[in-house]
């Protein structure tokens, strides 16, 4: 077996710089590079020098999975994209198109000139239909875009394969479960083009692949030009927010013979041909044919609820994340506006879903409303949805009059008799005044000074491990 040089990161932060427009020109600031083509090794034998790639780059969001390849097809070659979700068994280890059978269009096509004989499946004339990939990649999904022998038209041919455990080989029976399938086209000046994905065994209809492409590419004065897409977790089937995916890129001919021309990886002096094999190339540190490492869909909170524990509150949450989190807070608010920080927690990787839990020990009375906030490690923050629980466990206090101007009163039965600390808070959860009760009676007065302008305030006491907490609201 060939030696691997697996790098196990398992996370990518989102790159900053928002969502990148979908236009053939893939310079985005929203980009982040994943794999380039080999550009120490050998050259593209006999496609010619208008068959080239550049850069593989990657974005996503909440909803959609973005990605960009710099390059260039003539005639009626192919760029084939292939894509690995970790958590969904596609065609299975080690293969890309083998053993499809019946394909009779696009560039999976099981006959074909280019390939009269059978390659790594002897029994099928085959292309990429016969292809087998690296060692551990399991291939899900494929796009192939092609410009068909056209000056202002791209192809775009979509394939989702079958979970392999539902295989039986080599029976006869297709070993994909959709297409392949044409999408629908765009031009080749960086018009946008969006179709609905309505394959049997695939998807609705409801979700769109969006893409473009611009000609032009050249790796010195042109080196952005190329096609973008976006794709919709949801046209993914088995892929949502946390998942990790890697991907290869690929140039072949219309009937998948293959060049030697990849994102990533070297191959050698030589095209690859029909039905390769590429767990069979040695050539150390450039055989490795696909991105390293994966790649994690963004952060996401999957669920977080609150209840009772004792005298606590118990918080819990779940989040996709696979090590993009660096550190949790958990905040709390009486009013659901102003929230205060109770507690922190490292991150932990916990694979593709983490579950995580927090006991507040010392709730506020009455209505206590709850978030949790991702801190990522690129600096960005993820907000959880919130929750609210009563808590009736401490005895109420009660601020009169409210709103106030000059002074306010506190009945504070669940203090009294006890030292209490009380801190006034302002709207942006600062401290503006605090102080020391030595031993609270059952009716507080305080002052308010006249330099605290208008507005919402929040007064907290704190006595012997109890907290309370109202809203109070200023007005002069």
């Amino acid at each position: 077996m060939k030696r691997f040089a697996l790098l196990l990161l398992t996370w990518l932060p989102l790159f900053a710089g928002g969502q990148p427009v979908i236009d053939g020109d893939c310079s985005d600031a929203a980009w982040r590079i994943i794999g380039l083509v080999n550009t120490s090794g050998t050259s593209n034998t006999s496609f010619g020098t208008g068959n080239r790639l550049g850069l593989l780059k990657y974005h996503s969001n909440s909803t959609t999975l973005f990605l960009a390849i710099t390059g260039e097809i003539n005639a009626n070659n192919n760029i084939v994209l292939f894509i690995d979700n970790q958590s969904y068994n596609g065609r299975g280890p080690n293969r890309l198109g083998e053993n499809m059978s019946s394909v009779f269009n696009t560039v999976f096509k099981t006959t074909s000139s280019s390939c009269p004989t059978g390659g790594f499946n002897p029994s099928e004339p085959n292309g990429l239909a016969g292809a087998r990939m690296d060692t551990d990649f399991d291939a899900d999904f494929a796009i192939a875009f092609n410009k068909g022998n056209t000056g202002n038209t791209i192809f775009l041919d979509a394939v989702r394969f079958s979970n392999y455990t539902n295989d039986f080989l080599p029976t006869p029976t297709p070993s994909y479960l959709a297409g392949p399938h044409f999408v629908g086209t765009c031009n080749q000046s960086g018009g946008t083009a969006g179709y609905s994905i309505n394959i049997t065994n695939w998807n609705t209809g409801t979700n769109q692949f969006s893409f473009a492409w611009q000609n032009g590419f050249d790796p010195s004065t042109a080196p952005n030009k190329g096609m973008e897409i976006s794709i919709p977790y949801a046209a993914l089937t088995g892929t949502t927010i946390g998942h990790q995916l890697r991907f290869f890129v690929l140039i072949t001919n219309a009937d998948g013979l293959a060049s030697n021309v990849c994102i990533p990886g070297d191959p050698g002096t030589s095209n690859l041909g029909c039905s390769f094999n590429l767990s069979t190339i040695s050539n150390p540190g450039k055989d490795i044919f696909y991105t390293q490492p994966w790649v994690v869909l963004p952060l996401n909170f999957l669920g977080v609820s609150a209840k009772k524990e004792g005298s606590g509150v118990r918080l819990d949450w779940s989040v996709a994340e696979q090590g993009e989190a660096n550190y949790y807070y958990m905040e709390r608010s009486s009013d659901g506006t102003q929230f205060e920080r109770i507690g922190l927690m490292a991150a932990r990787d916990q694979g593709s879903v983490a579950q995580y839990d927090y006991i507040d020990k010392t709730p506020l009375e009455g209505k206590n409303i709850y978030r949790v906030v991702a801190r990522k490690r690129n600096g960005q923050s993820v907000y959880s949805k919130t929750v609210s629980i009563e808590n009736q466990s401490i005895s109420p206090i009660h601020i009169f009059p409210n709103p106030a101007a000059e002074k306010i009163f506190i009945r504070m039965s669940g203090f009294a008799g006890s030292p209490c600390r009380w801190t006034l808070y302002n709207g942006l959860g600062q401290p503006v005044l605090a102080g020391t009760l030595a031993l609270a009676q059952s009716v507080e007065c305080l002052s308010l000074p006249a330099s605290l302008p208008s507005g919402s305030y929040r007064l907290t006491l704190v006595s012997e491990g109890k907290v309370a907490s109202r809203s109070l609201q200023i007005r002069r």
